[in-house]
């Protein structure tokens, strides 16, 4: 069967030149709107302070109060109009007191546009996040997480420090039992005691065996698969993770035939989404 042969485009018309002049024009009126935000906005300090984890941060209403003004006085709409979840798994963890505890993580994606209110150009994308409850706010606070970040991200807006930093310091003065070392303090890493054997502790994450260990704060229990993983946990919370342990290990022994295998669990729901809004 003969195909027509693939000729160059047609040339643009003199209307259709003009429709791309004034669509260029217009972006790059929203994008120097965009640059004009970001230079005015500058730096925000932390104002949240999370006690349980024992870090610093920026709430989500301190990072719109900053951008809501500018974006009204350059006539700019921030608009999240389509919400997704991408993923929904259960986590077994510990609590301060080291008694088990289950949770829910929810990932969540924001589609988003912003918007030139003068012109109707947009700019959009979108960006991915969890959230972390032990009911049902997980989505909530995924939605809430990404959108400041993206305003963060788009605005380029910082701190002050290093978010990483801080927080590798919290999670491991929360694991020693202690606060957060400060500049004064020595921050090098637990010393290991030759003296202590490993005892039949496995760890949760890569079902190494835990050792006691001797630390700034006090003993607590390391993984023996260091610097492989760096799972600790401190004296208060071994009990709770010994009887989580027994408890996973009961119920394998209960439900679950020595000679088949052990399936994986499920860990995410289909994903699904809220249906777009008219613009």
């Amino acid at each position: 069967m003969p195909t027509e042969a693939i000729g160059p485009p047609p040339a643009p018309t003199e209307e259709q030149k003009i429709e791309n002049a004034v669509r260029e024009k217009n972006y790059l009126k929203l994008v120097q709107k965009l640059l004009k935000i970001s230079a005015e906005i500058g730096n925000l300090e932390k104002d949240g302070r999370n006690e349980a984890q024992n870090y610093s941060y920026i709430t989500e209403s301190a990072v719109k109060d900053a951008v809501r003004d500018k974006l009204v006085e350059n006539k700019v709409l921030y608009f999240p109009y389509k919400s997704q979840i991408l993923q929904t798994r259960k986590k077994e963890s510990l609590d301060k007191y080291g008694k088990p505890r289950s949770g829910y993580i929810t990932k969540m994606r924001i589609t988003y546009k912003f918007i030139d209110t003068e012109t109707g150009t947009f700019l959009d994308g979108f960006m991915d996040g969890e959230g972390a409850d032990t009911h049902d706010k997980g989505p909530s606070k995924a939605v809430s997480g990404i959108n400041k970040y993206i305003i963060m991200s788009h605005f380029l807006i910082a701190t002050g420090d290093d978010p990483e930093k801080e927080s590798k310091q919290a999670v491991r003065a929360s694991n020693y039992g202690a606060p957060t070392p400060n500049a004064t303090q020595p921050t090098n890493p637990p010393k290991t005691t030759t003296s202590q054997d490993s005892v039949d502790v496995k760890c949760d994450k890569c079902q190494a065996l835990m050792a006691k260990k001797d630390g700034k704060y006090g003993p607590f229990w390391g993984c023996t698969n260091y610097p492989g993983c760096s799972r600790i946990v401190n004296e208060n919370q071994l009990a709770g993770y010994l009887k989580l342990q027994n408890q996973e290990a009961n119920i394998r022994e209960e439900f679950i035939p020595e000679n088949l295998p052990v399936p994986a669990p499920p860990d995410y729901q289909q994903p699904h989404e809220t249906p777009d809004l008219p613009l």
